[in-house]
């Protein structure tokens, strides 16, 4: 596959710690664990369970293959495994454009406010790490090209301003998805109703 950006997967590695790989439902985000796994890199998914145990018996067993770890979301409690997989050097792999909890925020996104999760950036702000936001694109060829964005970072100047440089990664973060998607339209996945707020 064509490979883009991969320089930055490399720097967050060889600082000794794990990023968080922000994606959405564009593309092939599922082989993505195989293009990580392929230049030596650890890798964890965070994901809710899905309410058909066949499709979550056979996802998990599909991830165990490629030595990815699973990290589904079942508490509040589930964010303490994935700092602890962040702090042992993993990189761990985020969907960012849905907001299931109903507790984002709620930005401009394709002419329309819809609400992003605050999770992911949170999580980054709390261990310290970088947000590398991740596209497995596939080509016109039936090849895959993997985009791998600049890093983003939750760094406020103060600690009251901790807040301001959420909103501010949320917002960079949204425009290259919404920049990702205006490019690949056909191949944004929308399983569920988007634009209305979380049940």
């Amino acid at each position: 596959p064509r490979r883009v950006g991969t320089e930055h997967l490399l720097a967050a590695r060889d600082a000794g710690r794990g990023a968080i790989l922000l994606t959405g439902h564009v593309g092939n985000f599922e082989i993505g664990g195989y293009f990580l796994g392929a230049i030596g890199l650890k890798v964890a998914v965070v994901y809710l369970p899905d309410p058909s145990p066949v499709v979550e018996r056979d996802r998990s067993a599909a991830r165990d293959l490629l030595g990815i770890r699973s990290l589904p979301v079942t508490s509040e409690l589930s964010a303490v495994k994935i700092l602890r997989s962040l702090d042992e050097g993993y990189f761990v792999a985020i969907q960012g454009d849905r907001d299931y909890a109903g507790t984002g925020r709620t930005l401009p996104f394709l002419g329309r406010s819809v609400s992003f999760p605050a999770g992911p950036f949170r999580l980054a702000a709390a261990a310290g790490v970088p947000l590398l936001p991740v596209f497995i694109l596939r080509e016109k060829d039936g090849t895959y090209r993997t985009v791998v964005e600049a890093p983003l970072r939750v760094e406020a100047a103060t600690r009251g301003d901790r807040g301001g440089a959420e909103r501010a990664a949320m917002e960079a973060f949204v425009a290259i998805l919404e920049r990702t998607i205006r490019e690949n339209g056909e191949q944004w996945y929308v399983f569920s109703p988007f634009w209305e707020p979380p049940a």
